[in-house]
């Protein structure tokens, strides 16, 4: 039976406005997203910290640069896969263990996944096809933590509601390298791939 990566914590909504106070989070810099700014560092360590579970210290660390934070492993600054690592509790586990379970377009169609509280909180990644994250080219892989499943009025899956970090690497967006950010990511078509495009994404399991 598969293991979906799911933050411990997911549904007391920790990346909800509701979780972190509005006047941390820096709107409008972002497409459809907003940045997650240290604002008040011993405010924002606090609640950081409670999202780098202590039980599980890993190589995973946290740091902040006066106005944004941010979390690294192994040398590398501000990657997406060290972000999900403290938010999901899996700091020590290699990404060679994350395997693609059910894809998007799968889990938008079962009815055990209609309620958000079902699957907010959930590690998704791109794998390019491959068997585990760690053998997908750098470029066409990302791993995020799912929020939400926004949908039209016809009740047509549009776009989803993610947080990570990275995300937003390429121009004209450059200075938000390494960032944490809210955003929203567009569904689109079977034709489009790769991290642009929600319908790339599966549920990480171990």
């Amino acid at each position: 039976m598969p293991t979906p990566i799911q933050s411990p914590s997911a549904n007391i909504h920790p990346f909800l406005d509701v979780g972190i106070p509005a006047k941390y989070w820096k709107t409008g810099v972002v497409p459809n997203g907003k940045i997650l700014t240290t604002g008040n560092p011993s405010v924002d360590m606090e609640y950081l910290m409670l999202m780098a579970y202590n039980p599980n210290p890993g190589s995973v660390i946290y740091s902040w640069d006066g106005e944004y934070p941010q979390f690294s492993e192994n040398g590398f600054s501000g990657q997406c896969v060290a972000f999900t690592k403290a938010v999901s509790d899996m700091r020590s586990t290699p990404t060679s263990a994350w395997k693609p379970w059910l894809s998007l377009i799968e889990l938008v169609n079962l009815s055990q996944f209609k309620s958000p509280t079902s699957y907010r909180g959930m590690m998704i990644a791109c794998f390019d096809g491959n068997t585990d994250y760690s053998l997908a080219e750098p470029h066409k892989k990302h791993v995020a933590i799912l929020l939400g499943i926004n949908k039209n009025a016809l009740g047509k899956v549009v776009s989803i509601i993610v947080v990570d970090q990275n995300y937003y690497s390429y121009a004209p967006y450059q200075m938000y390298t390494g960032k944490i950010a809210k955003h929203t990511i567009p569904w689109w078509t079977d034709k489009q791939k790769w991290v642009w495009y929600a319908r790339s994404y599966h549920i990480v399991n171990i």
